[in-house]
């Protein structure tokens, strides 16, 4: 690999511009003390294209360059403000780097991109937008911008006996020798985004006079303000949302009177905003409403004189500050000692939320009372600190659409399971971050940043952030990944199961009540009761939840069966667990072949409402039972009609039968009395083995667990078992181990599978059974729990000498 020449104007550093010449940058003159030789490139304002963009040719559109130094060239270049800043981002970093201790400085390198804007760069028809900078002093331009900072670490280069040679710092391409080739570069051990503020000469020169870090320690309420009003004015009832207006909400609803700092009960309608939190860990500082000060909170400007948490305390200032007078907080709103009272309340939260104005968010990254980052003279973490902002090359902008997601969801605030349905079912929110602030309704995003740029350089109601602000419509966007919008099906419903039960709970008994807001709005949605979690309607298809290894029950949610994901202490989806969030919509082509029972915990057994399907049919067990052929299928990889109804008139468990086994047994009322929640149903259930792992393959923590007949005949599996659980319960060495394997519906292959199996004339095997492994507990009947769900091929049923049983699984 050759090295790159080193300019001994600039030294050994290397720059690439695109879509500009090297002569652009050279004209003029520079201030010697604030920028060196070698950051020369920032010394002149035509490196940030203040030219509008219609007057441009398209080829010097864009001005964007990268740099490479080592931490040792830096180090040198101390007297110039870009090399300064730039390393002391990196000094602040290194307590982070492990490996920076023990690298040397002339093989750490910095790759420096930029300059990119606070802007998307693009408008909607995606035309470049015009920057004009900030030019509200005559005699200077201030253009504020980041850079993107990528540390890497570069390996000794070796010479051709294999040492290390004494070169200092290199950078190779593909060619060898072409400098605009891209670099081939090591792995980065860190990307960070940190803003400065170029001030340039009003004069012909347009040369640099100043550098320094630029932050925005505080947020600007009026900015929230404008935002919420731009809603209020354009959106109306499209993020009010029409079933908001129906809602009632729990009896003893109190919220916060904002400007006569109490805790009041209102009548009538009113307006109110609610917060969404985290409560801090430990004793400390947890000041909340109980019975004995009920009567004492209740009095004018009782708030005042008592120590309320400092997320609190400005959630209330705030509140107060944008206009609303009153607000909700679960810790002063609720008497968390009436324990009837406070379940009445839980069980409310979609009408809570729902309901509310807005919610404020302290979406943010430890349960340490910070308060409010941004407001209330609580400074915000500069922005070497911040999530990597992703920028578009080309128009010099961020990309906006993946703000949310960088600077919300990795927070601990979104990995609490409470949180999830105060996320969900608020219908506008403004997430205030240890960064910035993000405002999100049904129809449109707004984030501070945007205006950050702009607001010095603008004037009247652009300046409260109508300039640029607002990212996206709902036409335009994708739909919102947490907005209950439109209707609702079983794949959000899926999706909200993954994304739930992937949360922290720090009471995870608390795992239903966390979940039955949710669980509230599903219920009108799917028109179908939630059993615990899980609709009536689907029964048949939502009990196969997935988690990595086989099942482990929470031993602090108390009265929750085995066979709802509620009780679960793994992460649950639905599908294939490696895109919980696109389940194949074949998830739910179903065959019913079960009829379910319920023992209701506040009344007696009783025969659910699910809905009975034949694969994309709505046909009933009793229709197909009247009939003497199957329904046709169509369809690529679908087996021939006459295969289809043979193969099903020869399983043990087929509609026909099916029906002929929809009553349950006299004595069983009596047994599925002891075990309340359970759910019960007639079924063919069969012993089987679990056979050991074949030796080769891409070895994985999880993966499926072969099921074996008396005949050592492969018939199916249980998915996503860990391998350690299958070795020690597979059977080997003359040691056999049966397992009860209970059939749940049944359905096509997954179409990936039926493929191949129509391709090697394997039709027969495209038909197979959901089954479930439970584990039987020592009753007198079927009682058994929840192990792990899979499939048998069902044309190998029949060997595998099923009988049928009523089960009662709890």
């Amino acid at each position: 690999m050759d090295e790159l020449d080193q300019n001994p104007a600039t030294g050994p550093l290397d720059t690439v511009e695109c879509g500009t010449s090297d002569d652009r940058h050279t004209s003029g003159r520079s201030n010697s003390l604030i920028i060196c030789p070698r950051c020369r490139i920032w010394g002149y304002i035509s490196i940030h294209n203040m030219d509008e963009p219609k007057s441009r040719p398209e080829s010097d559109r864009f001005t964007t360059m990268r740099q490479y130094a080592s931490i040792e060239q830096l180090a040198k270049e101390h007297q110039c403000a870009m090399c300064v800043s730039i390393l002391a981002s990196y000094r602040a970093w290194i307590p982070y780097l492990p490996n920076a201790s023990s690298w040397p400085t002339s093989r750490i390198v910095l790759e420096i991109s930029g300059p990119f804007y606070l802007d998307p760069g693009l408008d909607p028809s995606a035309k470049l937008l015009p920057r004009r900078g900030d030019r509200s002093n005559p005699d200077h331009i201030v253009v504020r911008m980041f850079l993107r900072l990528e540390v890497k670490g570069l390996p000794p280069p070796k010479t051709e006996a294999g040492n290390e040679t004494s070169e200092q710092f290199f950078v190779t391409t593909p060619s060898g020798n072409d400098p605009t080739d891209e670099f081939r570069m090591p792995p980065t051990w860190l990307v960070a985004t940190p803003r400065f503020k170029m001030t340039y000469s009003n004069d012909e020169a347009k040369a640099l006079v100043g550098v320094e870090e630029w932050d925005v320690p505080f947020f600007d309420v009026n900015l929230l303000k404008s935002w919420l009003k731009r809603c209020e004015d354009c959106h109306g009832s499209l993020c009010a949302g029409e079933e908001t207006e129906k809602m009632s909400l729990p009896a003893g609803f109190r919220v916060i009177d904002t400007h006569e700092n109490k805790i009041v009960q209102l009548e009538g309608s009113f307006r109110y905003v609610a917060l969404s939190y985290m409560w801090k860990v430990g004793p400390d500082n947890n000041f909340q409403l109980e019975k004995d000060n009920v009567a004492s909170l209740e009095e004018p400007h009782s708030l005042e004189v008592v120590q309320l948490p400092n997320i609190v305390a400005d959630a209330i200032a705030l509140c107060r500050d944008l206009g609303e007078r009153y607000l909700w907080i679960d810790r002063l709103c609720i008497v968390q000692d009436d324990i009837v009272g406070k379940l009445d309340q839980i069980n409310a939260m979609d009408a809570i939320y729902r309901s509310a104005s807005f919610t404020i968010i302290g979406a943010l990254d430890t349960r340490d009372d910070i308060g409010l980052p941004g407001y209330a003279g609580r400074p915000r973490h500069p922005s070497i600190w911040w999530p990597a902002y992703k920028p578009e090359v080309e128009s010099q902008g961020i990309r906006c659409g993946e703000i949310m997601s960088d600077f919300i969801n990795p927070t601990l605030w979104n990995r609490r399971g409470w949180t999830f349905q105060e996320r969900l079912l608020s219908r506008r929110s403004i997430f205030i971050t240890h960064h910035q602030v993000i405002y999100e309704c049904f129809q449109d995003e707004a984030m501070e940043l945007l205006t950050w740029a702009t607001h010095e350089e603008s004037s009247g109601d652009e300046a409260s952030g109508a300039l640029g602000s607002f990212t996206r419509g709902v036409i335009e966007s994708e739909p919102f990944e947490y907005r209950i919008w439109g209707n609702i099906s079983l794949l959000d419903y899926c999706r909200w199961v993954f994304d739930y039960t992937s949360r922290q709970l720090s009471n995870r008994g608390d795992a239903l009540n966390a979940f039955n807001g949710v669980s509230n709005v599903l219920e009108r949605a799917l028109n179908s009761p939630m059993l615990f979690c899980i609709p009536e309607k689907s029964m048949a298809s939502c009990l196969f939840w997935d988690c990595f290894g086989p099942f482990s029950h929470q031993g602090e949610v108390y009265d929750v069966p085995s066979w709802s994901w509620v009780s679960s202490s793994k992460a649950v989806g639905y599908g294939s667990l490696d895109s919980r969030r696109s389940i194949d919509r074949e998830f739910f082509d179903i065959v019913s072949i079960v009829y379910f029972y319920f023992q209701d915990p506040n009344g007696g057994l009783r025969k659910l409402d699910v809905e009975e399907r034949w694969v994309k049919h709505g046909v009933t067990i009793q229709e197909l039972s009247e009939r003497g052929e199957l329904p046709t299928l169509s369809g690529k990889h679908i087996p021939a009609e006459w295969r289809t109804n043979e193969d099903w008139k020869e399983c043990p468990q087929n509609p026909w039968i099916a029906r002929k086994h929809e009553e349950l047994g006299p004595d069983i009322r009596g047994s599925a009395a002891l075990f309340p929640g359970c759910l019960v149903f007639n079924t063919t259930v069969a012993s089987l083995r679990i056979g050991q792992l074949i030796a080769g393959g891409y070895p994985t923590e999880v993966t499926d667990a072969p099921l074996i007949d008396k005949n050592d005949n492969y018939v199916g599996n249980i998915r996503n078992m860990d391998r350690g659980w299958i070795a020690a319960h597979c059977s080997r060495d003359g040691i056999q181990k049966w397992y009860e394997i209970v059939v749940i519906t049944s359905g096509l292959d997954d179409y990936s599978l039926r493929k191949r199996l129509g391709f090697e004339k394997r039709h027969s095997e495209m038909w197979v059974l959901h089954v479930m492994m439970v584990e039987r507990l020592p009753c007198k009947q079927f009682v058994a729990r929840r192990i792990g769900v899979g499939k048998v091929i069902m044309s190998r049923w029949k060997d595998c000498n099923p009988r049928w049983e009523t089960v009662i699984l709890c």
